[in-house]
């Protein structure tokens, strides 16, 4: 049995590290028995010792921190009330309070409400609520919901094991009400009869942070299948048993069920699905199984059902032809409807209070080719319902019962569970039998999940997401229940999403209802038809068709022609009208980042390591005296001394604001009470103010963790934006510093060709060391690579033992525990670090490079498992790490198109940006850029252009991070930056250094600031919205040349490689890693000015160059003409008269110009007179 025990305290709350290492043992003094010393004592017989039992203990003394907090009043004017009440009549604000007071949703609010402000008083600080924070927020909000595009992510918080050895299924999930903290887990075995002899009945309550033991054990009398918490009365749960029993069970009263159906009033089958109705009472429920019945409970008395259905399409209220249910849909906006999904994929709609039973089954939906496992209507629009089966999820419209409106691709796994998002209207789960969670938003995408989680090896097989929509239960086939929690992206409601969804929902529902009269339309015609012909034959058989029947027919069937062409012409133009509407282009903005969700913790398994045997030694014994048994006292108390310490005497003072009350529109006074009250619900509908009040909070509570006085009238954005307009305006000196330094820890050094930080927090910075000179490695040099802690430069975390010096190494951007690397002898090797220092799978020599592979890039894919490389000898290889035995596929850069190796550009630079997954661009020994495009049919297609403008090897190739269209090149003596349109030159180049530059590339945070390093051991940046010629910071970092350059993803720190493989790590200063005002507009405005100027000047040297061709080719002409002989007298004298004539037209045309003007002279100098 797997035993796991989590530690809910956090890693940082352990204070820092201890690192250990070992070492033999050292004998400091080695002290021998002295027979001559032993004669001078005398041995004591007996001999009494006393011992305290019980640690001393001494009085400790501290001086706490001095708090003084003042409490002033603020003029107060009640308001609030509705409109039909007069808050200056006593017995109407009495009246209202007390039906107030009787609202469940007011005592929620109370008890949620109550916890954190029992939180804060706690912290004892002086707290004022009456700021208002939010009139500045909207455009900043604006503006970091449009610039920020984050990717969805989730991550794993806690895992919750089923404690038995016999493990089972956890088939259902259900949070607590109030809170969420807790979340009910139902186990069971629903293979049929193949449960085991000693497998457990209990199911558990889990406390959300305690994942060691469950908080209270349910004890059915057979294994619960279903399980369901009461929203009315967080203590009671309802279960549904494999038996066919209905329990229930309050948890004040622990976890023997409280009553139980009879057995021959229950089901028949296992109970697959619970739901509470909403009653006064609370009490009322329903249940459904596969026997096909539903019945309703009263948990007052449970003896028998209060009512009973049949699920028999017939209406006979027959079991054996009954439907067999596994699902149950009930939305309480909607008291007398519900839903029953079956094994047969139809959804069968009801009513409940029908007369009849008969009349109860309403209609049916058909569309499923298996079981329907869930079903649940939207939380926001209760019109359209989803569904979970076979390899699908579809979603329904009530008015629409021949098809869904929407659904999912077709999956290779089977699909177990799924639930719509109760925070946002347009995203929902589901889960399959391989372990995976999809999460889908139909706005942002709908033919792939927009984010797919692989949870667990085994099947999942139940789902449920808390109410906040923030925390995700799911429970697997071994009865794992696993808790996600996903990225605020998807459980925070975008922009007009609601009108989005409305708009989308409704469109398809037209669209499926056009195709269902189209549909319905055919069957007729094609009804009538056929009852026709089987009329015309029966007449023709009695020879009673005559001419005038033949006419009337034919010109009925041309009259239902010209009708059905019509009919057809207004269905294109309405086609066309929705084509027309379709064309809005959906986009999803993410906008938190995934270095938020903190660090992962990584754990490993190692055996245990004997580091010293003593053996019992015979002669040693001889020498002491064996004791008799004897009595020991010892101190059961801790020991204590006085200690004093005089802490940080810290005074504050928290004064009162005479506050008036302001920030109303013009159309608002504030003195009507109506009129405020319509604005303040206006207030707290709008989004906006609901995504502030959430930001905000966070920082309040960190600061009423910090035990502050906090005054929260203060005004602090208004501060922010004047300290933003000194930044910006100030000029401060750019600066940097040296924070670590990691060296090789081998003898004979080499090379750090390459660096790679670690995607998730920056926290670690992986190294790959080589020798680049050919043939000049040293005979003891190490191949290793190495992962290092950037907070710890002792030693390595992790050594990487590849079969070849590591010249390139890249982490994965969607697994942060593996790597890919390039050998120095071409292979391709990849690493797990869960699985140590060993590469998992290499590429084979005879499939691999011919020459050190200088570049790997992961591509953006599903599986996040592809990749690609190059090198020197020409090639460009496409790798999948599942299977490393060959490239799946390959480009020959060669020029000619002809993929000959012979004549194939040597490449060490490669680029690849996640926006355009097409377009990649390599960089070449010769100076080249080579634009490829991967989808081309043809490999001769796949070399799109080339840009030259260096004169040695391109070391960095990188597109913008902001503006992909432009990128960086670092060749030669110069860094240039290049758009894609022009291929003669680059727009912008830095000036001629006097050292070699080696590598360079983009600050993901500023679009117009670079960084370079050079081979004299200096890193310049430049940023060329501040100065073009210079760079704006040059940093002396060592002796040696620098051989490469990578910024964290923050941009504030900076690793650079030298070749002797130190990588030293640069703090820089925040004036580089701060987006300055209008920056990005500001970088893109002088990118199109270049690119606009280099066009011009692209043209007018085109022009150039044409003119010069003309005049070569007259010249050559003239030439011909000369050597092929002299022109005749007639031809001379014609060409004369030519010109002559010429000349004479052009004296005339201009004689006519002059007499012109003088006569409008004259006119103008008539007028004015």
């Amino acid at each position: 049995m797997e035993i796991v025990y989590v530690y809910v305290k956090k890693r940082s709350e352990f204070g820092r590290p201890c690192y250990f290492s070992d070492r033999p043992a050292e004998l400091h003094a080695d002290l021998l028995p002295d027979a001559a010393l032993a004669a001078t004592f005398l041995a004591r017989d007996p001999c009494d010792v006393g011992a305290q039992c019980a640690p001393d203990v001494s009085e400790h003394e501290v001086n706490t921190e001095r708090f003084e907090s003042e409490s002033r009043g603020i003029n107060h004017v009640e308001g609030g009330w509705p409109k039909d009440v007069n808050p200056q009549e006593m017995e109407q604000t009495i009246r209202f309070r007390k039906k107030v007071e009787k609202d469940e949703n007011y005592m929620n609010t109370i008890m949620q409400l109550g916890t954190l402000m029992e939180h804060s008083i706690k912290q004892n600080n002086a707290i004022d609520i009456y700021q208002e924070y939010f009139e500045e927020e909207d455009e900043e909000d604006e503006e970091e919901v449009t610039d920020a595009k984050e990717q969805p992510a989730a991550k794993t918080i806690n895992v919750f094991r089923d404690p038995n050895e016999v493990k089972r299924t956890a088939s259902s999930l259900s949070w607590h009400p109030d809170g969420n903290h807790k979340l009910a887990v139902a186990y069971s075995c629903l293979e049929f009869q193949r449960a085991p002899k000693d497998m457990s009945f209990d199911s558990y309550i889990w406390d959300i942070e305690n994942p060691n033991r469950p908080e209270l054990t349910l004890k059915p009398v057979s294994p619960l299948v279903s399980l369901e918490y009461n929203p009315k009365d967080s203590h009671i749960l309802l279960g549904g048993s494999y038996n066919g029993q209905i329990a229930y069970w309050d948890t004040r009263k622990g976890g023997q069920p409280v009553e139980m159906s009879a057995i021959e009033h229950s089901h028949r089958d296992p109970v697959y699905k619970v739901i509470w109705l909403q009653s006064k009472t609370g009490t009322d429920a329903f249940s459904t199984s596969t026997d096909g019945q539903v019945l309703w409970w009263d948990i007052r008395k449970m003896s028998e059902p209060t009512e009973r259905l049949v699920l028999d399409l017939s209406r006979k209220e027959n079991l054996e032809n009954a439907l067999t249910a596994v699902s149950l849909e009930f939305e309480p906006t909607m008291p007398t409807k519900f839903m029953v999904g079956t094994e047969q994929g139809l959804v069968v709609s009801c009513n409940r209070k029908a007369k009849t039973p008969a009349e109860k089954i309403v209609c049916t939906y058909s569309g499923h080719r298996g079981p329907i496992y869930a079903l649940q209507r939207n939380p926001f629009f209760p019109k359209y319902f989803l569904t979970v089966a076979d390899w699908t999820a579809r979603i329904w419209s009530e008015d629409i019962k021949e098809s869904s409106i929407m659904w999912t691709k077709y999956h290779m796994a089977y699909l177990m569970d799924g639930c719509w998002s109760p925070v946002r209207p347009s995203v929902f789960f589901t889960v399959k039998m391989d372990g995976t969670l999809d999460a889908w938003d139909f706005l942002f995408k709908r033919n792939d999940p927009t984010l797919s989680v692989k949870v667990c090896d085994e099947a999942l097989c139940s789902l449920r997401v808390q109410d906040n929509g923030r925390l995700l239960a799911c429970g697997s086939q071994l009865g794992t229940a696993t808790l996600l929690e996903i990225s605020p992206g998807l459980c925070t409601m975008q922009r007009n999403e609601k009108t989005l969804a409305t708009a989308m929902a409704e469109r398809e529902a037209k669209r499926e209802k056009i195709l269902e009269a189209r549909q319905r339309e055919m069957r007729l015609k094609e009804r009538s038809r056929s009852e026709q012909s089987k009329e015309d034959d029966s007449r023709e058989l009695d020879g009673e068709v005559t001419t005038e029947d033949l006419v009337a027919r034919a010109e009925k069937d041309f009259f239902q022609i010209v009708e059905a062409e019509l009919r057809k012409m207004e269905k294109d133009k309405e086609d066309e009208k929705e084509k027309e509407v379709c064309t809005m282009e959906i986009v999803y903005e993410y906008v938190k980042k995934r270095s938020e969700f903190g660090r992962p913790c990584n754990f490993s398994d190692r055996p245990a390591d004997l580091h010293l045997d003593i053996q019992p030694d015979a002669e040693l014994a001889a020498c002491f005296f064996a004791l008799d048994s004897r009595d020991v006292g010892m101190q059961c108390a801790a020991d204590m001394s006085e200690h004093e310490v005089n802490t940080e005497r810290i005074e504050s003072e928290s004064r009162g604001i005479n506050h008036v009350e302001g920030g109303w529109p013009n159309n608002v006074n504030p003195q009507e009470i109506e009129h405020t009250m319509r604005f303040r619900k206006k207030v707290e509908k709008d989004e906006n103010y609901i995504k502030a009040i959430l930001k905000l909070g966070t920082q309040m509570e960190y600061s009423i963790k910090q035990n502050n006085t906090i005054d929260i009238y203060e005004e602090y954005f208004e501060e922010e934006q004047v300290e933003e307009e000194e930044m910006t305006d100030a000029k401060e000196q750019p600066a940097a510093k040296t924070i670590n330094v990691f060296r090789d820890p081998n003898e004979v050094k080499r090379t750090a060709s390459s660096l790679s930080w670690h995607p998730d927090g920056n926290h670690k910075l992986a190294v790959g060391y080589s020798c680049l000179e050919f043939q000049r490695a040293a005979k003891g040099m190490s191949f290793d690579s190495y992962i290092w802690d950037i907070e710890n430069r002792n030693q390595p975390e992790l050594t990487l033992k590849p079969v070849s010096p590591l010249v390139s190494l890249e982490y994965n951007p969607k697994d942060s525990h593996i790597l890919l690397g390039g050998s120095y002898n071409g292979q391709i090797a990849y690493w797990d670090t869960r699985k140590g220092g060993q590469p998992v799978e290499m590429s084979a020599i005879e499939h691999s490079h011919r020459d050190p592979v200088y570049k790997v890039i992961w591509l953006q894919s599903k599986t996040g498992t592809d990749a690609f490389s190059t090198s020197t000898d020409g090639q460009v290889l496409w790798w999948d790490i599942r299977n490393m035995k060959e490239p799946t596929e390959r480009l020959v850069l060669d020029p000619s198109k002809k993929e000959n190796l012979e004549n194939a550009l040597t490449a060490v630079s490669l680029e690849f940006e996640t926006t355009m997954p097409t377009k990649f661009m390599v960089g070449t020994e010769q100076g080249l850029v080579v634009a490829c495009n991967r989808k081309a049919k043809t490999p001769a297609e796949k070399i799109v252009c080339t840009y030259s403008g260096h004169r040695g090897p391109i070391y960095a190739l990188q597109r913008n991070p902001f503006f992909p269209k432009y990128f960086l090149t670092v060749a030669d003596w110069t860094a240039r930056i290049w758009s894609e349109d022009i291929r003669e030159s680059s727009i912008m180049s830095t000036t001629f250094d006097m050292a070699y530059l080696m590598d360079g590339c983009w600050s993901p945070v500023r679009p117009s600031v670079f960084f370079t390093v050079k081979m004299d051991g200096t890193v310049d940046v430049w940023d060329f919205l501040f100065k073009q010629n210079n760079p704006t910071l040059s940093l002396k970092v060592c002796d040696e040349a620098l051989c490469s350059v990578r910024v964290q993803s923050n941009g504030r720190l900076l690793a650079c490689g030298s070749q002797l493989g130190t990588a030293t790590l640069l703090e820089i200063s925040p004036g580089l890693y701060t987006m300055q005002r209008n920056e990005r507009a500001l970088a893109n405005e002088m990118f199109e000015r270049e690119t606009r100027r280099e066009k011009i000047l692209e043209a007018r040297l085109r022009e150039i160059r044409l003119k010069e061709r003309s005049r070569l080719e007259q010249v050559k002409e003239e030439e011909v003409q000369d050597a092929e002989g002299e022109e005749s007298p007639e031809e001379l004298i014609a060409r004369a008269e030519k010109e002559f004539f010429q000349i004479v037209e052009a004296e005339i045309m201009k004689w006519k110009k002059e007499v012109e003007k003088e006569k409008e002279k004259k006119v103008s100098e008539q007028k004015k007179c």
